[in-house]
Formats: C-alpha cells, sequence, structure tokens
C-alpha cells in the first residue's frame, strides 16, 4: 500500500505531505472502475454547470436571448437581475462542489453516497441565490441596496457568493427563522 499501511486512508495526507501517504511511484488509483467511471461521470457533470451558467449569464449581458429565443425584451430585462443571479449561484455551487469532489478524491474520501449532494449543489446553490436576490430587491433585507442588483455584473457576483456558501446560507437562514418565529422547545 504505501509508507502509511493503516486503514485511515487521510493518514499522513497534509499540504506539507504531498506523498498522500503513498510510495514513490505509485501512481494506480485506490477506487475500482465502476468508481472511477463515477467520478468522471460527476466532473463531467458539475463542469457542464461551470461551462453553461457563465455562458447564458453572458448571453443575458449582452442581451442576445430575444433574437435567439424569442423572449420579450421588456420581460428579460425585469427578470434579469434574478437570473444573473440564479445563473451566477449555480456556478457557485457547482464550482464549490467541483472543489469538494477533487478533494474527497485526494483524500480517499470519496463515496456514492454523497452523489446525491453533488449532483444537486448547482441546483440547490442557484436556488439560494435566487431567493437571496428576492430578498435584497424586494427590499426585506436590508444588508444591501436594493439598488444594487441592477449592476449585472454585481448581480452575477452575489449570486455566485450565495451559491458557493449555500451550506452556510442555510444555517443563517436557520438563525434568522429562528430570531423572527423562535425557537421550539424540540431544537
Amino acid at each position: 500500500m504505501g509508507k502509511n499501511d493503516e486503514k485511515d486512508p487521510i493518514k499522513g495526507f497534509s499540504n506539507k505531505d504531498l506523498s498522500d501517504g503513498r510510495d514513490s511511484l505509485d501512481w494506480r488509483s485506490r477506487y475500482p472502475k465502476v468508481a472511477i467511471r463515477w467520478i468522471i461521470f460527476e466532473f463531467l457533470y458539475l463542469f457542464s454547470y461551470i461551462f453553461i451558467a457563465p455562458l447564458l449569464a453572458v448571453a443575458c449581458y449582452l442581451k442576445i436571448f430575444p433574437n435567439f429565443l424569442s423572449i420579450n425584451v421588456a420581460l428579460l430585462n425585469g427578470l434579469e437581475p434574478y437570473l444573473l443571479a440564479c445563473l451566477g449561484g449555480v456556478f457557485g455551487g457547482a464550482l464549490y462542489g467541483l472543489k469538494w469532489t477533487y478533494h474527497c478524491i485526494a483524500k480517499g474520501l470519496w463515496n456514492s453516497d454523497r452523489r446525491a449532494w453533488r449532483i444537486f449543489i448547482p441546483i440547490v446553490g442557484g436556488s439560494f441565490a435566487l431567493i437571496f436576490s428576492i430578498l435584497i430587491l424586494s427590499n426585506f433585507l436590508k444588508i444591501f441596496d436594493n439598488n444594487l442588483l441592477q449592476n449585472r455584473g454585481i448581480a452575477f457576483v452575489i449570486g455566485f457568493f450565495s451559491g458557493y456558501f449555500s451550506d452556510k446560507a442555510a444555517a443563517k437562514l436557520v438563525e434568522v427563522s429562528n430570531s423572527i418565529f423562535g425557537i421550539t422547545s424540540k431544537d
């Protein structure tokens, strides 16, 4: 197996020890072929979101959708901040999922039980970004000026951070919910 024959796959794995507990020239994957196929699928799936979300955001930014999809320009202008924030959230969620996936693979922690999380994180990220942008634009969440999202680039970036940190955003929403609605005795 390598330098560290213990069962702990991350023993000796750190920024200082890049050997991952393996002998020199030990290059073969520890994962079986079926796992490698799923890993490749997950990378391609997440990368497709990383490629498509910014591409759609640029199309929205350049306003080429009306010619391409026959969308009413007035409707698109009204929805543009929400769409850009949502696309930014999808991009952020996919990037976070990709980062988390390659760390798990490198540390020997990848497993198929977390596949649902890896598949849904871009969608969750986009959903959180959409809700966050609605909270800002409605002036319900007064942390930001509600005119801030009228800047298309800022809308995408706020969406990106909302999607990238959607796990933290969910935790913060629980705090806000508990502050507004109170905590039940079971909590």
